[in-house]
């Protein structure tokens, strides 16, 4: 997809295929990018908006007509344009009057909620096919720290004409701001008798250390590498040196497709089965809930093998559902962290609880605290709150006193470590106290309620 203004010379004078692409011999793409960082698997029954965000409109918020790409659609946030069902994502184009346009679709992004650079980022998709539709997976900069469209840069991981179903095209943004860009494109015409109607996975790598480099598979055959291109504004990798956000849309019209007619099938969909993202380290992962309780699948952590680190921030609670195994540390900057069930962070070789935060052992669930035994190893210092639940295991240097907290099962030569803030009142729960307070929260009867394009 564009992100700005596009005409059509300047399209033809900008591509670069052959010539700047190295597509070479197929090849099975290589597990470069073990980790995974971030995914959704269209699990529930609704987008889910911790995920993602919706573009909302025709660009003119922004300046743009049609997005900057003279696309007809309208995009909402209506379940008639974007609705999850039996583990899909189905993104649909209508023909319809709806804010002046002739047409509504829906475009999605994680602006704001997931950014990363560099890394293997992977969608598994069916596509609507027809003349004038657009679907795409593509990716743009979180900031635009060396200028506007597209200095900062435009990485397509995969673009389609629904007119041609029997290819994809991958293509990165670059250059000056328009209109002084450039890009390079290159295309993947599939194998005989396989369309984009048919599910695939459309994947890309990205280098960012050693030599840096972009590399575009569809089913995990290489098609294209690109290592050359230039930001007015900064020196090389420069813009593909910055973290990117995720968007999926299903445009209608625009100078890459031209306009529907008589023959295009509406109501028309993208499904989406999946879009995960890979790192090639234990990836630091920020689980964020800005207001009241969520799940860490629901925001694209569903289990944490592995992670450099975890921060939880916002000042809603996130609930750790899975048996995690991440060795890295835990910080709760803000909000609530609860172990619900299975959740665990067994593995995690130090716990901080800032000024305000709590770490809640044995999180609710119906109303209910789970008596589940949980295990937590490492050590800790609290600025917050601890609350343990009963049954809790803690392990030797990890929160603990001399007095048994909340009836858990406590070892010897442990220590908790309460580091000095500004004011008392910033220490909820200190030492001693603890006990008490877990003794009261975990009785029988205890109830907790618990843009930018």
């Amino acid at each position: 997809m564009w992100a700005s203004i596009d005409h059509p010379w300047l399209r033809a004078a900008a591509i670069a295929v052959a010539s700047l692409f190295a597509t070479g011999t197929a090849r099975a793409a290589p597990a470069n990018y073990p980790y995974l960082s971030w995914q959704d698997e269209f699990d529930g029954n609704a987008v889910e908006t911790a995920r993602w965000a919706f573009d909302i409109g025709t660009g003119s918020q922004f300046g743009l007509t049609g997005w900057g790409n003279n696309e007809l659609q309208y995009y909402t946030d209506r379940t008639q344009n974007a609705t999850v069902s039996g583990g899909v994502l189905q993104i649909t184009a209508r023909s319809e009057s709806f804010g002046g346009k002739s047409y509504t679709s829906a475009r999605l992004k994680t602006l704001g909620k997931f950014s990363q650079e560099g890394g293997r980022f992977v969608m598994r998709a069916a596509l609507p096919t027809g003349q004038g539709l657009w679907p795409a997976f593509w990716m743009m900069p979180a900031s635009d720290i060396y200028g506007g469209w597209a200095a900062s840069g435009e990485i397509d991981i995969m673009e389609a004409k629904g007119q041609q179903p029997d290819r994809v095209a991958g293509t990165i943004h670059y250059g000056g701001q328009w209109p002084n860009n450039t890009q390079s494109s290159a295309t993947r015409i599939f194998p005989a008798g396989q369309t984009i109607a048919s599910f695939h996975t459309y994947a890309l790598e990205w280098d960012t250390t050693g030599s840096p480099a972009l590399r575009w598979y569809v089913d995990d055959v290489l098609y294209a590498s690109r290592n050359s291109w230039w930001s007015s504004g900064g020196a090389y990798p420069a813009p593909f040196d910055q973290p990117f956000y995720l968007l999926l849309n299903l445009a209608v019209g625009g100078n890459y497709v031209g306009s529907p007619n008589g023959s295009t099938p509406f109501p028309a969909t993208m499904q989406v089965d999946y879009v995960r993202a890979y790192t090639a380290a234990p990836p630091a992962i920020t689980l964020t809930a800005t207001s009241g309780t969520l799940t860490q699948a629901a925001v694209g952590n569903p289990e944490i093998l592995a992670a450099a680190s975890v921060t939880k921030t916002g000042a809603g609670t996130i609930r750790l559902t899975a048996a995690n195994a991440y060795a890295g540390p835990t910080h709760i900057r803000a909000g609530r962290l609860e172990l619900d069930g299975l959740g665990s962070i067994a593995a995690s070789t130090a716990v901080q609880i800032d000024a305000g935060a709590t770490f809640d052992v044995a999180a609710s669930s119906g109303g209910y605290a789970v008596p589940d035994a949980q295990t937590i190893g490492g050590s800790g210092t609290v600025r917050g709150s601890v609350v343990f639940g009963r049954g809790s295991t803690l392990s030797p240097g990890a929160f603990d006193t001399a007095t048994p907290l909340g009836g858990a099962a406590l070892e010897p030569a442990m220590t908790v470590s309460i580091a000095s803030v500004p004011e008392p009142t910033a220490v909820a729960v200190a030492l001693v106290g603890l006990a008490c307070l877990a003794s009261r929260l975990r009785g029988p009867g205890w109830r907790r309620a618990v843009g930018r394009m």
